[in-house]
Order: structure tokens, then sequence, then C-alpha cells
């Protein structure tokens, strides 16, 4: 996997023509902390079968 400071480093190294997907992971682990201590409610799992 690759790694860049910034989205903009990407596109001037690969020039992508597809889309591509970006992950943040300090953030994601910083809004599922949050999340966790803030959602007050009940938490249920839909299951389809």
């Amino acid at each position: 996997m690759h790694t860049y400071h910034l989205p903009l480093d990407l596109v001037r190294e690969r020039s992508p023509e597809r889309p591509v997907a970006l992950v943040r992971p300090g953030a994601v682990a910083a809004a599922a902390r949050w999340f966790q201590t803030e959602f007050k409610g009940d938490v249920f799992y839909a299951v389809k079968a």
C-alpha cells in the first residue's frame, strides 16, 4: 500500500484515470471513539436472509 502526505501528492505522482479511495485511519478511529461515547441510544442489528 502506498502512503501519501496529501491527496494532491497521489494525483501528481500517479495521475489516476479512475477514482481512488483514500483512507485516514486516525480520522476513522477518532470518529468511532466519538460515536461510542456520544451515542445514547440502543444498538440493534438488522440481519437479512
